[in-house]
């Protein structure tokens, strides 16, 4: 048994398999059984569960067996459900139930079953007869003037408890019923000789009592009718009942006569019906009571025009937590609550517009709690312009809002309103002489330097944008002043809130020349970037590349600044550490004037470690030894450890220009300290080295 199955593939390799299915949430359900006074055994009871949108050709049934207590265990989805037990020739058990978010615990008894046996009779002419004194009801009429109605469904409901049985050439019809249940009989025909469709019905409170159980089938009357809501179309407010509404899919209209019997008609998809009636006085309502709809009474021999019944579902109270997404995670608990004005919008003709204000929010909680009538509707932000002089602190702006359905339930659940932490950022950029930078562009950077952010100046060098929250660089590239001096700014600014009233002003740009030599070839290295990092907390640039002759000629903010290089190719890198070249070290007439930086050039060593198995002094596929430490050390103090992959080759980076002693260790081997020749040393000059040796088993 399965709660569901879906197929799939193996192939030769593993990979992750993902089912396109979704294990469907289930509701316990324990029954504890009462035999109604019939000593009927309750052990091994087979239970039935059916869902009330079970067909002939879909069926959705559960069945379930009692222990020997007669208790019932069963896991069940959520919807209606009729449980029954028709195994016992005296007793019946029938009952409905709504399974809906809670587990659930039933006492059901078994009843007295009874079985209701009749004919359906259509007379011709009975409409006259009845005008005879003689013949008060269709059954008064004698048989012998009566006609069996052969092959009409009648049908019994209690609920959604529905039994069935066509009558058959003589008319019978048979029900087996709980004789605790009232069950409403129908039936409905085109038999006799009128083009009308003829009906016939019984109220049955008590099957065990039951004396007439015939039924006659009598002219009926077409009746028409809608749903309307919040009003009727002749005050020309109302809007046509449909089943977009959710909630509406399934609703019946229920047509009550003057006896308490019901006939029932579901509403189509644009909230219409139409019922075959017979001459009574009738009440007419909905079977969902979340409509409210209130009951409207007439009489069907004389009701020529539509029945409007009017819909009222109380409002749908919602709660919505908007807020700042501050701590980037989608949570609101970890967020920052605000208050901003925006419309919830209907999207079809079903809702009403909302308009959130701000004293809507609660002070306390900061949630939002509207009533809306059902319908669909989305959230519409309106953006302020940020140069606005009441522009909104953020920016109220978000790609994910959701859609809103509101239907004849509850809500549910409080609904999420994130909103991107974008900021108000607005100033004065001006030049060092104090002159405003009109219609330039200033830069925010992060610190990764893959993010951008453009704030564009006016004529009078003020600017105003929204930017994301967190910490960006600040930066107005280089250009020449009106004083012929080449000027430029760098800062830093930590957006967590609104920032307003910042003034910036570019400076006398400091010069920094350098050239890039190796430390020990004294080589020029060229087509290389080096990164000056600000002692200020002004962040990291690139300066560069340097040219054929090692030269880097560029500007930077006045501050502090020193350098920093790791560059790193496929056999060969260069490094240089922090601190070492510092601008306050070799500053002259506001320019830095490095000279000559040396940079410690590395290069790739390695090769690989084989156990010769074949005694030919060479390495061989499936030779290599794999997870042997490889100490590599010198005098100087260098000292590294690696391990050989799965193939025996081990590499590493290396200062270049010394000697390094090289030992091979592994449990099972010999340790071996490579050695060429008489050399013992692993000899490094200015390339990349790779050279195999052996070790054997020890």
């Amino acid at each position: 048994w399965y709660e569901v199955e879906e197929n799939f593939s193996v192939g030769l390799d593993s990979e992750n398999v993902t089912l396109a299915v979704s294990v469907p949430t289930k509701r316990d359900v324990v029954i504890n059984l009462d035999d109604g006074g019939s000593g009927l055994d309750l052990a091994n009871r087979t239970i039935t569960f059916t869902n009330a949108e079970s067909t002939d050709l879909n069926q959705f049934v559960v069945t379930a067996t009692s222990d020997e207590n007669g208790v019932v265990h069963a896991e069940i989805n959520m919807g209606q459900w009729i449980i029954s037990d028709e195994t016992n020739d005296t007793h019946v058990l029938w009952h409905e139930v709504e399974v809906t978010t809670d587990d659930l615990e039933l006492n059901l008894s078994y009843a007295v079953s009874v079985w209701v046996n009749g004919t359906i009779w259509a007379i011709e002419g009975l409409t006259e007869l009845l005008l005879d004194p003689q013949f008060n009801e269709p059954s008064d009429v004698p048989v012998e003037m009566r006609e069996p109605a052969t092959n009409v469904k009648v049908e019994a409901r209690s609920g959604m408890i529905i039994l069935e049985s066509i009558s058959d050439e003589n008319g019978s019809f048979a029900f087996r019923m709980p004789e605790d249940l009232v069950f409403h009989v129908t039936a409905s025909s085109f038999a006799g000789t009128t083009s009308n469709t003829l009906t016939a019905g019984m109220l049955v409170s008590n099957a065990s009592e039951l004396t007439e159980t015939d039924l006659f089938l009598v002219d009926s009357n077409i009746i028409q009718g809608a749903v309307w809501l919040r009003d009727s179309p002749v005050n020309g407010t109302g809007i046509a009942w449909g089943n977009e509404i959710s909630g509406a899919i399934g609703v019946e209209v229920i047509a009550t006569d003057s006896n308490g019997l019901e006939w029932r008609n579901e509403l189509d998809d644009s909230g219409t019906f139409l019922m075959h009636l017979n001459d009574d006085d009738w009440t007419m309502t909905v079977s969902n009571s979340d409509m409210n709809v209130a009951p409207v009474s007439f009489n069907a021999s004389n009701q020529s025009e539509q029945v409007i019944l009017v819909a009222n579902p109380a409002n749908v109270s919602l709660t919505l937590r908007v807020f700042l997404d501050t701590n980037d995670d989608g949570v609101w608990d970890n967020g920052t609550a605000i208050k901003p004005v925006f419309n919830i919008t209907s999207v079809n003709q079903f809702g009403l517009d909302v308009q959130v204000t701000e004293d809507m929010y609660d002070e306390i909680t900061g949630e939002l709690t509207v009533e809306l009538s059902v319908g669909n509707y989305i959230i519409e932000l309106f953006e302020d312009d940020p140069r606005d002089e009441n522009a909104s602190d953020y920016r109220l702006y978000s790609t994910g809002l959701p859609s809103i359905d509101i239907g004849l339930a509850g809500s549910g659940d409080a609904l999420d309103v994130m909103i991107v932490p974008e900021y108000l950022v607005s100033g004065t950029v001006l030049m060092e002489s104090g002159f405003a930078m009109d219609n330039s562009t200033v830069w925010l950077r992060n610190d990764a330097g893959d993010d951008f952010y453009p704030l564009v100046t006016d004529e009078n060098g003020t600017f105003a944008e929204y930017v994301p929250h967190g910490e960006w660089y600040v930066e107005v590239a280089e250009y020449t002043a009106d004083s012929n001096e080449t000027e430029i700014f760098r800062g830093v600014l930590n957006i967590d809130g609104a920032k307003t009233g910042l003034s910036w002003s570019t400076k006398t740009a400091m010069t920094v020349n350098i050239q890039l030599q190796e430390s020990l070839t004294n080589s020029n290295i060229t087509a290389t970037r080096i990164t000056a990092v600000s002692l200020d907390g002004l962040g990291n640039v690139s300066l560069g590349p340097s040219d054929n002759s090692g030269m880097i000629s560029e500007v930077l903010m006045p501050g502090n600044w020193t350098l920093v290089l790791n560059r790193t190719e496929t056999l060969e890198s260069w490094t240089l550490e922090e601190g070492i070249y510092n601008s306050a070290d070799s500053m002259v007439n506001n320019s830095w004037e490095a000279g000559i930086v040396s940079i410690d050039k590395s290069v790739l060593i390695g090769g690989k470690i084989f156990w010769d198995l074949n005694e030919d002094d060479l390495p061989s596929s499936g030779e290599g030894i794999e997870e042997v430490n490889v100490s590599i050390t010198t005098s100087s103090g260098f000292d590294q450890n690696v391990t050989t992959d799965s193939e025996g080759v081990w590499k590493l980076f290396v200062p270049i220009r010394d000697n390094y002693t090289v030992v091979a260790e592994k449990t099972g081997f010999d340790t071996v300290n490579y050695a060429d020749g008489n050399n013992t040393f692993y000899a490094v000059n200015d390339t990349h080295e790779s050279r195999d040796f052996e070790m054997s088993a020890g």
